[in-house]
């Protein structure tokens, strides 16, 4: 009975769990922010950034707004 006691007290964390809660709209502005920087350096493609932004809300004009202008702007000598 002793033995199972001291069992139990040495099974009790002894540190307070490190995980930081986040709010919906922080986690959903880091996923937008990743995929932003994972479509930049070519880890995806067009299509899947376009794909996964859609399903983050985004409408696909809206992303065509926000970041086709950039092959525009490459043209302006």
């Amino acid at each position: 009975s002793n033995i199972m006691r001291r069992c139990m007290i040495t099974q009790t964390p002894t540190t307070k769990p490190t995980a930081d809660i986040i709010s919906v709209q922080e986690f959903w502005n880091r996923k937008v922010e990743r995929l932003k920087i994972l479509y930049t350096y070519g880890s995806i493609s067009e299509d899947k950034f376009i794909k996964d932004m859609v399903n983050l809300g985004f409408t696909k004009k809206q992303i065509i707004d926000l970041y086709g202008d950039d092959e525009d702007d490459n043209n302006d000598d």
